[in-house]
């Protein structure tokens, strides 16, 4: 029995291992650079409209109690005000959407990238969520480095600047009578007779 129940901890602690989770990083620092704003309209009411406090927040800001919807396969835009809270510092900026669910930002997966001083107001970076990506929850990953330079690593440590997450539900369109449209990561399956 008990080789039983050692068996059955070890794999559920093997599988969750599988799944991982999601880096951190960030500032080491709260002065000087901080994201000053973001702004997203997704899907039906869905938005994420979040003003940065500062100073800034160490390490990963984590704020993914905001949430907001995307269909696979369309287009938004996402408006970013990278700020400072002091001064006016060479900086560079990039925001990830973890498209494939995998818990990683990967270089395929940038919809904003930035170079210039903080402070330079709000920039609108459209963006199509890609045909490919997987349905389900994900995160948007915004970093502002001071000194950084691009391409920025999503998990990186450094002194000032700062690493935001929200939460992504990325969900299938829903399908009109010309158009079908194929949602991987999903067990939804769509039957048509034509009469």
């Amino acid at each position: 029995m008990k080789r039983l129940l050692l068996s059955a901890v070890s794999l559920l602690v093997g599988i969750s291992a599988s799944f991982g989770q999601y880096c951190t990083g960030g500032s080491t620092s709260s002065f000087d650079s901080n994201i000053g704003s973001i702004g997203l309209l997704g899907a039906g009411t869905s938005a994420i409209n979040w003003t940065a406090p500062c100073p800034g927040t160490t390490g990963l800001d984590d704020q993914t109690s905001l949430s907001v919807d995307l269909e696979i396969g369309v287009s938004y835009s996402i408006d970013i005000d990278w700020s400072t809270c002091g001064g006016s510092f060479g900086n560079a900026g990039t925001a990830w959407i973890d498209f494939d669910g995998s818990q990683t930002f990967d270089v395929g997966e940038e919809i904003a990238t930035w170079t210039g001083a903080g402070g330079s107001g709000v920039i609108n970076y459209p963006f199509t969520v890609p045909n490919t990506a997987v349905a389900g929850p994900t995160r948007i990953r915004i970093s502002q480095q001071e000194g950084g330079a691009l391409p920025l690593d999503p998990c990186a440590t450094f002194t000032w600047g700062s690493t935001t997450d929200f939460s992504v539900n990325l969900v299938c369109p829903l399908p009109t009578v010309t158009d079908v449209t194929i949602c991987t990561g999903t067990s939804t399956t769509l039957s048509a007779s034509v009469s």
